[in-house]
C-alpha cells in the first residue's frame, strides 16, 4: 500500500512530544501553538486560533525553519472550525534532527485552493512566529 506523505508521517513511530503553550496575537487573530509531536518520519504542529469578526478559514500556510537550515516541507493533516474558533494540524517533514529548535511561522489562514472561489472567506495574513522551547531530543 502507498501511503500519503503525510500518514506516512502520522503513522511512524513516536519519538517525542513538546509542550509549547505559546500564544501570538497579530491581524487580529490569536493563535495558539500547542504541542509538537516528533516521530521518525516527520513532526506534527498542533494549532488553535480565534478568529474576529465571525471570519472563517479552513487552512495555515505554515513555515518551519531551524538554526541548521534543514529544508522543511509542510502539509495541511486536517482543521475544523467555526466564526468562534478554529483547530488544525499540520505535518512537518523530514524530522527534524537531534537538537535542532524549530522555528515556527503561520504566514496566513485561508482557503485551498481548490476550494469554490465563490464560497471562500477571507484570507488574514499574519505572520504569527514560535519559537519552540527546548532543543529535539
Amino acid at each position: 500500500m502507498i501511503l500519503h506523505p503525510s500518514q506516512q508521517v502520522i503513522l511512524s513511530p513516536l519519538r517525542e512530544v513538546i509542550g509549547v503553550g505559546q500564544v501570538v496575537e497579530a491581524s487580529g487573530v490569536s493563535v495558539e501553538l500547542l504541542v509538537i509531536e516528533i516521530r521518525e518520519a516527520g513532526a506534527l504542529l498542533y494549532l488553535r486560533a480565534r478568529p474576529v469578526d465571525g471570519v472563517r478559514f479552513l487552512t495555515a500556510a505554515v513555515s518551519v525553519s531551524d538554526q541548521s537550515g534543514t529544508a522543511y516541507r509542510t502539509l495541511d493533516a486536517g482543521s475544523h472550525g467555526s466564526a468562534l474558533h478554529w483547530a488544525g494540524q499540520s505535518v512537518v517533514m523530514p524530522a527534524p534532527p537531534p537538537g535542532s529548535r524549530l522555528h515556527i511561522e503561520i504566514l496566513s489562514f485561508g482557503w485551498p485552493r481548490d476550494y469554490p472561489e465563490e464560497r471562500r472567506g477571507a484570507t488574514v495574513v499574519g505572520p504569527w512566529r514560535f519559537d519552540m522551547p527546548g532543543a529535539v531530543r
